[in-house]
């Protein structure tokens, strides 16, 4: 093929689409006297416009019919553990289906059958619950009846779990936690027999190289349709350097980054044979502004109708290899497909076999946490801290960060290719991997951060970052399985891996996500989650001429007519920035209080509280009746439960990185320090006192995932040098947060006097050398291998906060913003307390002005409200409703 003189541009011309019709790439075989040539491609268009977008498509069956695997195509598969035994127990049966189905009589009788109905029949895997529960060991047996549930559980649970024969182990817990032991008791619950039909099952479960395996070439081949392709999912990259590729004859400059991983892909089989690839900076005509409105408006429906998903991370470097290879390892007994293998059976077989999957995979969560330990003290630290950074240097290729590979990667399933350099792998394998690994991030977060602590720029750890996208496929690919009675089922347990290690729905983890990733539009933190499968259709359409406030103030509406607050968890109490995360002035700046600036500047991005909490009752926000008034306040139902009387500092840390700019007029003094005498609510808070609840409210009740805080968090009280850290040690940041409150007054005495490092002998007092190493030698701070979880819990909460004590004695944890005499509120269905201020008064009726979500000890529960304390209780939350206050937000 000759080439075209060109400046670099395509010539579209002749290549014009329509409706929803999209261009597509082939990758043409090498020229075999020139195999390093430059890449050659055949564009052409296709001809089917494209469906729009169907917000169930995703959840339907194992896998969509135009799925395309590239299962063969990757490097090293890794040994399976828990599949592979799933894997060989199918295989008989499968086989003996397989010959029942290629039987002159069957394939008759099959004809027949589709003639008669109209449909394929049906071949049905049979499944005995008895099977089900004797996969379990003793170890996750012991587990089940043992574990505690990571939050509270309302109103009790039972715990069912099969011993020998038919044989069961059952006990009770009421709403206090009490445990009730029934003992052992005989049941039938292991003779039931449910069944599947075969084409229910993943292609994953069987067995490679065997006739069954749906990936097999032949399958690949008659995937191969004409218009079928794969939509790749990159980093453009910097614009400089360049590369040329041949479009059609065209020379056509392309980024450095798209011409390496077009040129990897090329020797791909599903390339040499011809197969089509979307790539958005040349399948889209970038110079025609309306061509590229109307193509990504049709984005999402490009990449949930390809046959797959190719990421390419680029070329290879940092030692990529071994961070995958580590990856693949780890995460071989934490298949997200393991648990839901049967999800196409009956409810009653569906919940046992994801009750049994959870607790073999969360029992093998706990024992990485114990390697790890015996790890470190065989090896030291030298092996970890390779491992640790590995991982920040593959998860700190910008790939990882862009915003749009959410919505790329959550469309796509476990089998999605991951190509870095010659390297092939699945999206499986780092999904699971990840999963898996938050059982130590804190400790490799910690090494890395120690390993690379000179290292400029520091970026953020990412790996948490693709731990949440992980998440958030998985939520919006599984199955929701029809409620199963207690009575019926034969093992019964405490979970909390439903989906992952994170807590918290699936909107929330978006908005999160979004806020936190990057983008060159800042109008795309919105429209670029819009479809994320999972999420709520929010009816939204893209429109990039509407100001910023604009389309932040449609998505906020849009969640809360769909039933959702869960946006608030991004309120800090401010304006929209005078100008857009990229330095572009704002024209308009003005926004209802009750809509965050998702696009605020990393600096000022206000730490989110997690954790399963329950302030505004144990029902869904639609109980609050939310109605929006002409104006544009939303109007909701609740309670004002308290009022701020303290404030501790805004972090030094906060303070000096320009954040927030106060109004001189406003503004806080360094302390403000409560007026309430801490005898009048000594009695009422004597649980709460010192020790026992200000750890808690450092890290906002909760560990990085969410967990409920353990009481090893204590750690905190002793974590901390003496001597002001570097502003690169893992330390400076919670460090300062506590010595810029370090004269805050908690129950009668300052914050410093509960921290070892704030009462040591200080530099230069007659007590102590005036050096620094005297100082920090007469202080006994703990391990910081040992207090990592914690310090990094407290260090993503207090961001942009500040502590608060209020006038009835509870501490708490709020927006930076939160003045005295501010309100704590709860909304009804809302769980967590909210920081308001008055903003006037109006026929009687006082308007708030929301600064944002806070944790606050003693009202976290439903307690405070008047409300039912009992779960889901909808009649009695109906009649307390009736003593609900009106509360218009601004």
């Amino acid at each position: 093929m000759s080439a075209n003189n060109s400046d670099g541009d395509l010539d579209y011309a002749t290549l014009r689409i329509a409706d929803r019709q999209i261009r597509l790439l082939s990758i043409l075989p090498p020229s075999p006297d020139d195999p390093s040539g430059p890449i050659r491609c055949k564009m052409s268009v296709r001809i089917r416009p494209l469906p729009t977008i169907d917000q169930s498509a995703s959840t339907t069956g194992p896998l969509p019919p135009n799925y395309i695997s590239f299962d063969h195509c990757v490097t090293s598969p890794p040994a399976e553990t828990h599949v592979a035994e799933l894997r060989h127990f199918l295989h008989p049966v499968l086989e003996k289906l397989a010959e029942k189905q290629s039987s002159f009589k069957t394939r008759v009788t099959n004809k027949l059958f589709k003639k008669a109905l109209g449909k394929d029949r049906e071949y049905v895997i049979t499944i005995p619950t008895s099977t089900i529960v004797n996969m379990l060991t003793g170890e996750e047996k012991k587990r089940a009846m043992t574990s505690i549930p990571d939050t509270p559980r309302p109103g009790g649970m039972t715990r069912r779990v099969p011993m020998s024969g038919n044989h069961f182990w059952e006990s009770s817990e009421d709403a206090a936690g009490q445990s009730t032991f029934i003992g052992k008791i005989t049941s039938g619950l292991v003779d039931y027999v449910g069944g599947m039909q075969a084409a229910q099952l993943n292609p994953f479960f069987r067995l490679p190289g065997t006739s069954q395996n749906a990936n097999e070439k032949g399958t690949r081949i008659k995937l191969l349709i004409d218009d079928n392709y794969v939509a790749m999912s990159y980093c453009w990259g910097p614009p400089e350097p360049t590369a040329e590729i041949i479009v059609n004859g065209w020379v056509v400059k392309v980024r450095a980054n798209l011409e390496a991983g077009l040129r990897q892909f090329r020797e791909m089989e599903y390339f040499r044979g011809g197969g089509n690839i979307w790539v958005d900076s040349l399948c889209i005509n970038q110079t025609d502004r309306a061509e590229k409105v109307a193509q990504v408006q049709m984005m999402a429906s490009i990449y949930q109708y390809a046959g797959n998903i190719l990421v390419w991370l680029g070329p290879e470097g940092n030692r990529s290899d071994d961070a995958i290879t580590l990856l693949e390892n780890t995460g071989t007994d934490f298949r997200a497909e393991y648990v839901e293998a049967f999800d196409g059976s009956d409810p009653v077989i569906a919940t046992t076999w994801r009750t049994m999957a959870h607790l073999r995979m969360e029992t093998s969560y706990d024992e990485l946490k114990k390697n790890l330990e015996l790890a470190q003290h065989v090896m030291g630290p030298s092996t970890l801290d390779d491992a640790a950074v590995g991982l920040y240097d593959f998860f700190n290729r910008p790939y990882w960060r862009r915003l749009w590979i959410i919505q790329e990667l959550c469309m796509g399933r476990g089998g999605m290719p991951i190509v870095c350099g010659s390297r092939v792998t699945q999206w499986r394998y780092i999904r699971d991997g990840l999963l898996k690994i938050m059982a130590v991030l804190d400790t490799l977060d910690e090494r890395t951060r120690e390993t690379l602590r000179d290292r400029t720029p520091w970026r953020e750890q990412s790996l948490g970052h693709v731990v949440q996208i992980a998440q958030l496929e998985i939520m919006g690919h599984r199955r929701e399985i029809k409620h199963v009675d207690d009575s019926r089922l034969p093992l019964i347990a405490p979970t909390w891996l439903e989906y992952g290690p994170l807590l918290g729905g699936s909107l929330r983890r978006a908005v999160a996500l979004a806020s936190q990733s990057e983008c060159s539009v800042s109008h795309d933190r919105i429209y670029g989650m819009l479809n994320i499968p999972g999420l709520p259709d929010l009816g939204i359409k893209i429109d990039y001429s509407k100001h910023l406030a604009d389309v932040f103030t449609e998505f906020s509406t849009a969640c809360v007519k769909r039933g959702s607050l869960d946006f608030f968890a991004l309120l800090d109490g401010g304006l929209m920035s005078q100008t857009d995360e990229h330095g572009k002035p704002q024209t308009k700046t003005n926004k209802h209080s009750w809509v965050p600036d998702y696009g605020a500047k990393p600096e000022r991005r206000i730490g989110i509280l997690d954790g399963e909490w329950y302030a505004g009752g144990y029902v869904p926000v639609s109980f609050s009746e939310i109605i929006f008034s002409p104006q544009g306040y939303l109007v909701c139902m609740g309670k004002v439960l308290d009022t701020i009387d303290g404030t501790g500092a805004m972090s030094k840390a906060d303070t000096q990185s320009g954040a927030m700019h106060f109004n001189p007029d406003n503004d806080l003094p360094p302390v403000r320090q409560p007026t309430t005498n801490d005898a009048e609510v000594e009695n009422q808070n004597e649980q709460r006192r010192g020790e026992a609840v200000i750890y808690d409210v450092l890290v906002g009740g909760c560990d990085k995932n969410g967990k409920p805080a353990p009481t090893s968090f204590k750690c905190l009280y002793t974590a901390f040098p003496v001597v002001e850290p570097a502003t690169n040690s893992s330390f400076h940041r919670n460090w300062q947060f506590l010595n810029s409150s370090a004269d805050f007054m908690v129950h009668g005495k300052p914050l410093a006097s509960y921290f070892a490092h704030m009462t040591a002998p200080a530099q230069g007092s007659d007590e102590a050398d005036a050096t620094s190493a005297a100082a920090e030698s007469a202080h006994e701070m703990s391990s910081p291998t040992v207090t990592a979880a914690a310090r990094q819990a407290m260090e993503s909460r207090t961001k942009m906060r500040r502590l608060i004590l209020t006038r009835s004695g509870l501490l708490g944890l709020a927006p930076a913003q939160t003045r005295p005499d501010d309100a704590v509120i709860a909304i009804v269905g809302h769980p967590k307390p909210l920081i308001a201020r008055k903003d006037g008064i109006v026929d009687g009726q006082d308007f708030w002005y929301l600064i944002g979500e806070a944790y606050v000890t003693g009202l976290m529960g439903v307690e405070k409200m008047p409300l039912s304390t009992k779960p889901w209780h909808y009649e009695e939350t109906r009649r307390a409703m009736d003593e609900m206050d009106i509360i218009p937000i601004v």
